[in-house]
């Protein structure tokens, strides 16, 4: 297992961190962090997300380049890692890498 990479992010008033998690089956997760609301007090929370596996490649091309939003093969032309997260994704869309 590699070591667990991070994208800094300022998540409303907290400086926090986007984590991928690499485990040993060969499967990946992302700790997310989120500002949980309960009447008026924020609080910093995480959600950890399963990858699926056709998700995968684009999604280490974002912690590999330390960017929340990379260029894309759609109609606007980026992709956001949010955007994988919360499945907004559309079908064929890819992140576009040099390589």
């Amino acid at each position: 297992m590699t070591a667990n990479k991070t994208i800094d992010v300022q998540c409303g008033i907290y400086s926090t961190y986007y984590c991928l998690i690499e485990h040993r089956d060969g499967s990946i997760s992302v700790d997310a962090p989120y500002v949980s609301w309960k009447r008026d007090t924020g609080t910093l929370a995480r959600k950890r997300h399963a990858i699926a596996e056709e998700d995968k490649g684009d999604m280490m091309a974002f912690f590999e380049q330390d960017e929340l939003i990379l260029p894309a093969n759609n109609n606007c032309g980026a992709l956001s890692l949010e955007d994988i997260l919360e499945g907004h994704r559309a079908h064929g869309v890819h992140v576009i890498t040099d390589d």
